[in-house]
């Protein structure tokens, strides 16, 4: 589908509606998701695109875990649930809204940083283009379907758990921060002051399975999700780049004879994630194609997946501009 003409002058009249459509064409042109081998699901992004195509690449294969797999992750489930009276106020705020924590962490104020939260905003509605077909091709049971006795506090979702779209939304809003606040292209395995964005992403996921209507491994596979639309759409947006595709299996994750105990806190996540660095790093030349690694579940693949530059009728260059000008 081409992309609608128009130039700045006619696209900054527009009211509100119209507008926020705009942005939302332009982006959803760039993602997909299909379903996979053996069960699986494909998270796919613009590798090539131009007015009149898009070619699309795998960016995350993830496959759920078993039946028994969700069933061993109960156990996380009930330890979490012991902290539901102490995070119960987070945890009613954020079943319709989580930017409000991380404007505790960085300046978010809807004048100052109005085309922030409107491109952010559009990414978490595009991202949800992703998620919820891949949580349908699922169907994965919530830890009430298997244990009555979870008891959750709120109304359970009329969706699969696999994976938690809270999560997608909350490390998604967490790469395109670390961008914005630091310059640097979205890493969960930088040891940096921008760590503190996935910390309130991670305790975001994490009342969702303190509040029993998620299982940690829902966080992971979220988490992965998450990071890496948010690394495509920055590549994207900086005017193309790389990023090294992930697959997570998550019944590997599940597995306490893996390399990971199936639980999930931002620590262990990104110390694992770090012991996957491949021969290659983010954003580096297509060409150079590294070794495949895997620990845990978790595929980081060899070779980076070219991201597609803007379309020249594309919205989304200028866009980029104010909101990069809002953090100068």
């Amino acid at each position: 589908m081409p992309s609608p003409s128009g130039d700045w002058s006619s696209f900054d009249k527009l009211d509100a509606l119209p507008r926020d459509a705009v942005i939302h064409h332009d982006l959803t042109r760039l993602v997909l998701s299909v379903p996979g081998q053996n069960g699986g699901a494909i998270a796919k992004f613009a590798s090539v695109a131009t007015a009149e195509k898009t070619e699309f690449s795998p960016l995350l294969t993830i496959r759920p875990p078993s039946l028994n797999a969700f069933k061993s992750q109960l156990t996380h489930v009930r330890t979490w649930g012991d902290l539901r009276a102490d995070r119960m106020a987070e945890i009613l705020v954020q079943v319709d809204d989580i930017m409000p924590f991380f404007a505790g962490m960085t300046p978010l104020h809807p004048v100052a940083k109005r085309w922030t939260l409107g491109f952010i905003d559009a990414a978490r509605t595009v991202s949800r283009l992703v998620t919820y077909p891949i949580k349908h091709h699922f169907s994965s049971p919530r830890p009430h379907d298997l244990a009555p006795k979870v008891h959750p506090p709120i109304a359970t979702p009329g969706h699969g758990a696999f994976p938690s779209a809270h999560a997608v939304e909350s490390f998604l809003i967490a790469a395109i921060l670390q961008r914005l606040a630091t310059g640097a292209f979205p890493d969960l395995t930088a040891n940096s002051g921008a760590r503190a964005l996935y910390r309130v992403a991670a305790r975001i996921a994490q009342n969702r399975t303190v509040a029993g209507v998620h299982y940690p491994v829902d966080s992971a596979a979220g988490a992965l999700l998450g990071v890496a639309l948010g690394q495509a759409f920055v590549a994207h947006l900086d005017g193309a780049g790389t990023v090294l595709p992930l697959s997570l299996d998550g019944t590997v994750w599940c597995d306490p004879a893996s390399a990971w105990h199936g639980d999930f806190d931002i620590d262990s996540f990104c110390a694992l994630l770090s012991n996957l660095v491949p021969t290659v790093a983010p954003n580096v030349a297509p060409t150079a194609a590294g070794t495949e690694a895997s620990l845990g579940g978790i595929t980081r693949g060899a070779v980076p997946l070219t991201i597609a530059a803007p379309v020249p009728n594309s919205m989304l260059p200028e866009i980029w501009g104010k909101v990069t000008a809002e953090w100068a």
